[in-house]
């Protein structure tokens, strides 16, 4: 591989944990990246039934979710995945375990658990709560080191905890979601937290919300089930904050109330509240406990009517209906979805909010909603709700499918079965739009606007009960599956396949093969490509380099990256570049690879000549056609090329080409043997006819200037090297003139 190979695929590399993802390579935190649970990557799992590749292995008492993520910075995802008292870091689709952590007293019940650089050395730490022995945890994985406990302290936790960070060294965590009851005297119910850095608590005990309770009056202050604390700017002044719901129900009135706040670290700079009709057993748990009867919030900016981001959480708004209550960015209320004079979610909400592109008129924008089950029906009901209005009211749709033979969502707040993302697993256009699918334990869906509204699943999860993730485990564009169930974690793998580049055919003009072009002359290199691959990759590229004068201190380099169709994958580039210096055997080099497969550079060099006369632009083109001699190799061998005109050429250019092909010298360095050669010749040929000093020299000095003339004309001797050596000439021919002159002078005496 040439030096220009790998400058490039070093620099590849260096900016590709910066610049972009290939599908869904890392998942840090519930919701994804953006705290939205909306899929950047492309999967396949569209229509493909049972065609997949499955890789297990076993679990006995699995935590939260998988956390993919780069933990060693070497380029590769890793999955964690808490087991009871074991954390493991698994890689790759054969799920290899790859380290391995005893982290002592086993939980019954954890926070949720993140991965961030919360110490600031460049490097995440994964972090959680474990709420059964009070300690805060943060791991490190590494090759040298493998899985370290890097920092643990005590904190002191009611009940499901929720983290989350948003700087190093600036992470807060929730500590009360319980119900309380005092039948004696009256009390203060709280919900409370703490913030945190990489080595112990930064603050005491802090209040975000408390509510004073008669005697014998319960109340229950909890935690949404999915345990999620988004990091958002809600309110536009360039400093993140701490997104909390909770629910809350009395004795006194078991309607259930939404509550939430966006923090500035512990400080609440937005908060609102929601009270709807259903009614809530006075504790957190359970399926009409408060945790599953209101969602974690999401913070978009998604109507164009309202300045700043609005919050929108998922309410139960009945004991069979659930909507989407919609936030300004100060904590006003401004709607709900459906609208009340409209039908309502059927069900229970078993769901978080997630963004999604659901409706075709919205043309790309994203839009929200949240999953249902209708236990009456035996069907899941995905709400969803969008700035769009039609008759003056934001416009909301349902979509059902039946699961009557299939598994119930569990209502238990520490399975996290009921999470569902937007995904792209279908390429199918609704109005020409491209719509998100949905991934849940159940499968993938699209949306049907034809006709009912309904789901359609495209993909049935044969995990059965089970957290569903959309991952790119393998880096190369298309995302595969990913199933936590209670006794195994299963990697579904759609077999595609992400095929390197190849070059197809280059195209000169002037025509560069066995010909002389004039120097200062343009020449265009033209690059057909391909990158073909079986299935849609997302951000597939291709990268195409040309370099003239390759290896040389003239070298002219241009590179390209061009986004393909990604799967045929084919493009042309066309550049130009100034042919400003003469010489013989000058390389042209092209290189092209994808960004799955940048260390597999396809490359085809060409020779060129250029001299003071020669062919110029537009005289004659000739197309290489380029064939990969085993399917194996990468690079390539060039067929015969066509000239669509005669170029000039002749028996000297070509036996030199030839020669040089043979002993694989530069053209110049070639060309200065064969005149050392000749000049020995004469020298030893004068000699044995008792030619004069003189004689030799001056035979010696003609020839010379007969090559470099000659080697001029052909190009294999470039103007500065004539010029350096008729210098050398003329010093060497001054030395030799004064020492003769001097010689005359001492005879005469």
């Amino acid at each position: 591989m040439g030096k220009l190979s790998w400058l490039l695929i070093i620099a590849f590399l260096l900016i590709l944990p910066f610049s972009f993802a290939i599908g869904t390579t890392t998942y840090r935190q519930a919701g994804g990246e953006g705290f939205d649970w909306n899929n950047e990557g492309r999967g396949t799992f569209s229509g493909i039934g049972t065609n997949i590749n499955t890789f297990g292995k076993s679990v006995s008492a699995p935590f939260q979710i998988p956390i993919i993520d780069d933990f060693d910075n070497n380029s590769i995802s890793d999955l964690f995945v808490l087991d009871g008292d074991t954390a493991k870091i698994y890689q790759n689709k054969e799920l290899d375990i790859i380290a391995s952590l005893d982290i002592g007293a086993v939980p019954t019940s954890v926070s949720n658990i993140i991965s961030f650089d919360i110490d600031g050395d460049g490097t995440n730490e994964i972090v959680f709560a474990d709420n059964t022995n009070n300690i805060m945890f943060m791991l490190n994985f590494s090759q040298s080191e493998g899985l370290v406990i890097e920092h643990q302290f005590d904190v002191t936790i009611n009940e499901f905890p929720m983290i989350a960070c948003r700087l190093p060294n600036e992470c807060i965590v929730t500590v009360d979601s319980t119900d309380t009851e005092d039948i004696f005297v009256p009390f203060t119910a709280f919900y409370r937290a703490y913030s945190f850095d990489s080595t112990n608590l930064t603050s005491g005990l802090t209040t975000i919300y408390s509510e004073f309770q008669p005697s014998s009056d319960a109340i229950a202050l909890c935690s949404p089930r999915n345990q999620n604390i988004p990091v958002v700017d809600i309110d536009g002044d360039g400093i993140s904050e701490f997104g909390v719901s909770i629910g809350t129900a009395e004795d006194s009135d078991t309607d259930a109330k939404l509550r939430f706040f966006w923090m500035d670290n512990l400080t609440i700079d937005v908060s609102g509240t929601r009270q709807k009709s259903a009614t809530a057993s006075v504790g957190c748990t359970g399926s009409t406990g408060v945790s599953n009867l209101v969602t974690s919030p999401l913070g978009a900016n998604l109507f164009t009517a309202h300045s700043g981001v609005e919050t929108f959480i998922g309410l139960q708004s009945s004991a069979s209906d659930f909507r989407i209550q919609g936030f300004k960015s100060d904590g006003s209320f401004f709607d709900e979805f459906p609208e009340t004079i409209l039908s309502e979610g059927d069900g229970t909400m078993i769901s978080n909010v997630f963004l999604m592109n659901a409706f075709p008129a919205t043309t790309g924008a994203l839009d929200f909603c949240v999953l249902g089950y209708a236990f009456t029906d035996q069907e899941i009901d995905l709400v969803c709700g969008t700035e769009d209005r039609g008759f003056l009211i934001p416009q909301t749709s349902e979509f059902k499918f039946p699961v009557a033979n299939l598994f119930n969502i569990s209502t238990d707040i520490d399975k996290k079965d009921n999470i569902v993302h937007a995904v792209q697993h279908s390429n199918a256009l609704t109005n020409l739009q491209d719509l998100n699918e949905i991934i849940s334990a159940y499968g993938i869906f699209t949306v049907d606007f034809v006709g009912t509204n309904e789901l359609l699943r495209i993909f049935q999860n044969p995990q059965g009960d089970s957290v569903l993730l959309s991952i790119d485990l393998e880096q190369f564009g298309a995302d595969d599956l990913i199933a936590l169930t209670d006794t195994n974690i299963i990697y579904m793998d759609d077999k595609v396949s992400n095929e390197p580049a190849q070059i197809d055919d280059l195209t000169f003009n002037p025509c560069v093969v066995n010909s002389v072009i004039k120097v200062n002359e343009s020449l265009q290199v033209s690059v057909d490509a391909s990158d073909t691959n079986d299935a849609v990759l997302g951000f597939d590229n291709l990268t195409i380099s040309i370099s003239v004068y390759d290896g040389t201190s003239n070298q002219q380099n241009v590179t390209n990256t061009v986004t393909t169709s990604q799967v045929d994958g084919s493009t042309t580039v066309i550049e130009s570049f100034n042919l400003n210096e003469t010489g013989f055997g000058n390389v042209i080099r092209v290189e092209a690879f994808d960004t799955g497969n940048p260390t597999e550079v396809a490359s085809v060099e060409q020779t060129f000549t250029v001299n003071i006369n020669g062919i110029e632009f537009g005289d004659a083109t000739c197309t290489l056609t380029v064939t990969a001699p085993d399917e194996d190799e990468i690079n390539v061998t060039v067929e015969a090329g066509t000239l669509t005109v005669d170029a000039t050429e002749n028996s000297i250019t070509t036996g030199i080409q030839t020669v040089i092909d043979l002993t694989g010298l530069a053209g110049t360095t070639f060309w200065l043997l064969l005149m050392l050669a000749f000049s020995m010749g004469i020298y030893f040929r004068g000699s044995s006819l008792n030619w004069s000093g003189n004689s030799t020299l001056g035979a010696i000095a003609l020839v010379n200037v007969l090559f470099i003339v000659l080697g001029a004309r052909v190009g294999v001797i470039s103007t500065g090297l004539i010029v350096i050596m008729v210098v050398v000439s003329v010093v060497i021919l001054g030395v030799f003139l004064g020492r003769f002159l001097t010689g005359v002078g001492a005879n005469a005496e």
